[in-house]
């Protein structure tokens, strides 16, 4: 099995951070206002208590692919928490470093979708995006090789209350793929196949987030994939239809949520 907590930190840490009330973030007039802040890495926190900053949690592809060890459930125990349908373009995927430069952002903002790439319902008929959401967005980010670790595309979905995205409504989505060569065809979504992108559900109650669900079945159809691997101008475009979605405590794999834990992480409770 693979190592999933790893790579789930590795997806936390990425993430960047959901719109939250009393932040002072600098906002692109787009029409659908995206606050820059929201869609770059943090490099000032270097406190996160999500990971220690000096250690290098990015998905090692030389792992152990036997570090986990779920408790398995009894049968019949595992209960789907949800389900999410995906249906994501972009012309242009950012470059990860350049997301805090207001101009760069602004000069290749057609590259963010302007509604929603991800839609479904989790736990007793909560929705994705949120009820509260007025705004979303949805982009894709190249994120460059770091010591041992590959580079990566991320795929982020933010939802907010306001246009001008001063306060989060989550849930919010993001989806890893393992590296940056992405090649069109099926990929599965699953906890056990090192290859397969990682699709998290988050909330963000606070600076930091916490994981509310966790992809594992089902496949994307990745349908477009042009110079995924450059820095930044490659086209992305992929579908999902009702890709299942667990809680952490109760996933086909067991309950997973020590592991995460383990591994820093925050476990969103059911809701």
């Amino acid at each position: 099995m693979r190592n999933i907590a790893t790579l789930a930190a590795t997806a936390l840490v990425l993430a960047g951070f959901a719109c939250s009330s009393g932040k002072d973030d600098t906002v692109i007039d787009t029409g659908v206002d995206i606050p820059v802040s929201d869609i770059q890495r943090d490099d000032t926190t270097t406190t996160d208590p999500v990971v220690d900053p000096t250690v290098d949690n990015r998905p090692d592809p030389t792992g152990d692919p036997d570090s986990i060890s779920p408790d398995l459930p009894p049968d019949g125990v595992t209960t789907m928490y949800g389900t999410l349908n995906a249906n994501f373009t972009t012309n242009f995927i950012f470059d990860y470093d350049q997301l805090s430069n207001s101009a760069y952002v602004q000069a290749h903002i057609s590259g963010a979708m302007q509604t929603a790439a991800f839609t479904g319902t989790y736990s007793t008929g909560k929705t994705v995006p949120g009820s509260t959401a007025t705004t979303t967005v949805a982009y894709a980010a190249h994120i460059p090789a770091e010591g041992t670790a590959p580079a990566a595309v991320m795929v982020y979905q933010d939802s907010c209350v306001d246009p001008q995205c001063n306060t989060g409504a989550d849930p919010q989505v993001r989806l890893l793929f393992a590296n940056d060569t992405i090649t069109t065809g099926a990929l599965p979504v699953d906890l056990t196949v090192a290859t397969s992108p990682m699709l998290l559900l988050m909330n963000f109650p606070g600076s930091t987030g916490c994981v509310l669900a966790i992809g594992h079945g089902g496949s994307i159809s990745v349908t477009t994939a042009t110079n995924t691997s450059a820095a930044d101008g490659g086209s992305l475009a992929f579908t999902g239809a009702a890709l299942p979605i667990y809680h952490p405590t109760g996933t086909p794999l067991g309950d997973i949520s020590g592991e995460l834990t383990g591994y820093g992480l925050t476990i969103c409770p059911k809701e």
